[in-house]
């Protein structure tokens, strides 16, 4: 119709830029929304100008960005959605089952160094002989970093399996996840896809992970800190197998309640029905 009103939806600096540009050249003149994903700060006075005045709306997947976004007045309306993920796909298949003695511990964060994963290593090294064994850890991804994958061999019994299309079967298998980042996270996919797993995590304290977890599903700890993730690997190891499997299930129901990408898509489409008036 003649009055519609385009939207066009830009997911991060490089679309927005684009957009920016082809407004330049566009006879229509469309509104456009800017998702940013990711804890970067904003730089430059010309970004901060696109930003507050080319943008008719901004979303942050987590409302950690405000902290980092580096634009000390933001005038562009700001919605805060975290991102969703499929429950339907990302869904324990095998009854909730936790053993006596060993527990498998996994992440699909990936190696990146910054996941934080060699802090749990330090951590798992230092517990008691008796304890130590009783833990496995398996780390999804395909980045081979062979120094830190070698020395993480000597400290713990781990697995790097490298990149799995599909890496539910290895979720499936395990007892509790991990993302221990300490930069570049914002609103976690891999995080909120363990919990839908059936599995309690444990966390950093870095930007908005403490908000995936509470105490009935995980634990929290402190950035880049082994003495503080021992610390939950003791509670972890104290816990019997029934207390284990009522958080597991407890994981599971937070992400059905938090984490469905149906919340994400409505709160989306509001923000077009808001912009478009």
């Amino acid at each position: 119709m003649e009055n519609d009103i385009d939207v066009v939806h830009t997911n991060g600096s490089n679309d927005n830029r684009m957009a920016f540009y082809a407004s330049l050249f566009c006879k229509k003149k469309f509104k456009v929304i800017y998702t940013k994903h990711n804890t970067y700060p904003i730089k430059g006075i010309v970004s901060h100008w696109r930003f507050n005045c080319f943008n008719d709306a901004a979303i942050f997947v987590a409302d950690s960005i405000y902290k980092t976004i580096g634009i000390k007045r933001i005038t562009t309306p700001v919605y805060v959605i975290e991102n969703g993920i499929n429950l339907n796909w990302w869904k324990k298949e095998a009854p909730i089952r936790t053993g006596q003695e060993h527990l498998t511990m996994i992440t699909n964060t990936g190696l990146s160094l910054h996941k934080g994963w060699t802090y749990l290593t330090d951590a798992i090294a230092d517990l008691p002989p008796d304890m130590k064994k009783r833990l496995k850890v398996i780390v999804i991804g395909m980045l081979e970093l062979e120094e830190e994958q070698s020395k993480a061999r000597t400290k713990c019994d781990i697995d790097f399996p490298g990149f799995m299309d599909d890496a539910r079967p290895a979720l499936e298998q395990a007892d509790v996840g991990f993302v221990l980042s300490y930069n570049s996270e914002t609103s976690s996919f891999a995080c909120k896809e363990m919990m839908a797993m059936s599995l309690p995590m444990i966390v950093s304290d870095y930007s908005s992970l403490p908000q995936r977890v509470d105490k009935d599903c995980g634990w929290i700890t402190q950035t880049r800190n082994a003495g503080s993730i021992k610390e939950a690997l003791l509670k972890i190891l104290a816990l019997s197998p029934e207390d284990l499997n009522a958080m597991k299930r407890k994981a599971r129901a937070k992400a059905e309640a938090e984490y469905a990408q149906e919340i994400m898509i409505d709160a989306t489409n509001q923000v077009y029905v808001d912009i478009a008036g």
